[in-house]
């Protein structure tokens, strides 16, 4: 089940309070997880959802965050650390050293644990009896506050992609939790969406990296665009990553 709590910025005084049990009322009940026509597994609003709402606020049901120094790698590592080829680039190092931490995590879980991260999609897996905890994960794992602590959660990884989202997904870096919160109304029966990737770049651009990370090409509004819609659409977002460094100017001034 989802924990839903309230972001840490309210407090425990009888307002604060107040304001808390009134979230996470609206946030209850307000999604269900089903299947969604050409996508599989989707999340989709149970009522009308306004713009503001906090729809989910998830604690990750995995955390990869492997250690940094050499002696405690080796240490928890142990014989398996003579497996990893130390003579590959250091990406690919990286790679193995967290694979193998995984592979050990995801032994220790408890046995519904393990099937609630398998049901979760693997993008190189050409059925589900193919699945490996490694392909999960590199397909669902978001950045917890920085790439270097990774986590699995498993409600958010079930809100599909769309380049025009409806929803944004954020870390919430001191109770490290993942929260969704509705950006535009969502009618009740509507799909909630968020976006997997940076989407102020080109429709090409957009779906070879979604194509290369994820194993889908996205059929959302603006990648169904065609002819001059489109050559607008991608326009509109060259121009939008042009004024980025203006806003994050603005916003450490402000």
């Amino acid at each position: 089940s989802v924990q839903k709590i309230l972001p840490k910025q309210c407090d425990n005084s009888p307002d604060q309070g107040r304001l808390k049990q009134h979230m996470m009322m609206e946030s209850d009940q307000c999604y269900k997880v089903c299947n969604v026509p050409g996508k599989g597994v989707g999340v989709v609003a149970s009522r009308d959802l306004s713009s503001g709402t906090l729809v989910i606020v998830e604690h990750p049901l995995l955390v990869l965050d492997p250690p940094r120094d050499r002696k405690t790698l080796l240490k928890t590592l142990g014989c398996d650390w003579c497996k990893v080829d130390m003579r590959a680039p250091p990406e690919l190092v990286r790679a193995q050293i967290q694979r193998m931490f995984l592979e050990k995590t995801v032994k220790r879980m408890k046995e519904d644990e393990r099937e609630e991260l398998m049901v979760l999609t693997d993008k190189d897996a050409t059925n589900s009896n193919n699945k490996s905890p490694w392909g999960v994960f590199l397909t669902n794992a978001l950045p917890m506050g920085s790439y270097r602590v990774l986590g699995i959660y498993p409600t958010v990884a079930r809100i599909n992609h769309s380049c025009k989202p409806n929803a944004h997904h954020f870390f919430n870096e001191e109770d490290k939790t993942e929260e969704v919160w509705v950006m535009e109304p969502i009618k009740a029966g509507e799909e909630i969406t968020i976006s997997y990737i940076r989407t102020f770049c080109s429709k090409n651009f957009r779906q070879e990296l979604l194509q290369d990370k994820f194993g889908f090409s996205c059929a959302c509004s603006v990648c169904s665009l065609t002819g001059e819609q489109l050559q607008e659409d991608d326009q509109l977002r060259l121009e939008m990553t042009k004024l980025l460094p203006v806003f994050g100017l603005l916003l450490c001034l402000s």
